[in-house]
């Protein structure tokens, strides 16, 4: 059975779309873990969630028709730039980013590319307590790490993150009083940084949390 794209392939990228994607690369986007997968006749659909470059946390879905929450896509009804850093992140060929849908073909090869970027730095084995080499991408936010850049890293499995996106991240997981555990080894989080005792949560805390739009948030205010 031929495939059928739900929406006409876009020649070009639509008005706004290549600004988008220099803001994602300005505006550090992080991304907090694949939230969940689902299939309905063998075509999946990828929900994330992504903390934008103000600390709001987002639900990002691709699917047969990518959708996000943020108010780009519900209420101004444009791709957003958490969309284009989720493609960015499974590798999506330029002229598939921009489109308003996708093949089911199209998102199984992108659930394999991010599936095997997840996995790849568990193939190199260490000793527990042993730092591996920090190269290749913080698998947070998916750029790359540069000299000098801080960071932190897993004392089981020795895997590296950027330090600030490590820290937004947990603040995220937090959130949803969740335990953190290492992105990769799964294992609790136990870091090169120094603990500190997670303060009681106060009543007013949750709407603390929250933007002025109700999205949870993770900013520093």
């Amino acid at each position: 059975m031929s495939e059928k794209r739900a929406l006409p392939w876009l020649d070009s990228p639509p008005d706004g779309f290549l600004e988008r994607e220099q803001r994602i690369k300005s505006q550090k986007q992080v991304n907090i873990d694949v939230y969940g997968i689902l299939r309905t006749k063998d075509v999946p659909q990828i929900s994330f969630e992504v903390v934008g470059s103000t600390g709001n946390i987002y639900r990002t879905i691709i699917g047969n028709v990518p959708f996000c929450d943020c108010p780009d896509v519900r209420f101004r009804k444009v791709q957003c730039k958490h969309m284009c850093f989720v493609l960015s992140a499974m590798d999506v060929p330029s002229e598939l980013r921009y489109q308003r849908s996708f093949l089911p073909s199209e998102l199984r090869e992108m659930l394999a590319t991010l599936s095997l970027k997840r996995k790849l730095d568990t193939t190199t084995p260490t000793t527990a307590g042993e730092k591996k080499p920090v190269d290749g991408e913080c698998p947070i936010c998916f750029n790359d790490f540069k000299p000098k850049q801080k960071t932190t890293w897993c004392q089981d499995c020795g895997s590296n993150f950027h330090q600030g996106c490590f820290e937004k991240w947990r603040a995220a997981i937090q959130t949803s009083d969740n335990a953190v555990r290492c992105l990769y080894c799964k294992l609790p989080w136990k870091g090169d940084e120094p603990e500190t005792p997670r303060p009681t949560p106060k009543a007013v805390e949750p709407e603390q949390r929250r933007s002025k739009m109700k999205y949870p948030n993770v900013g520093d205010n």
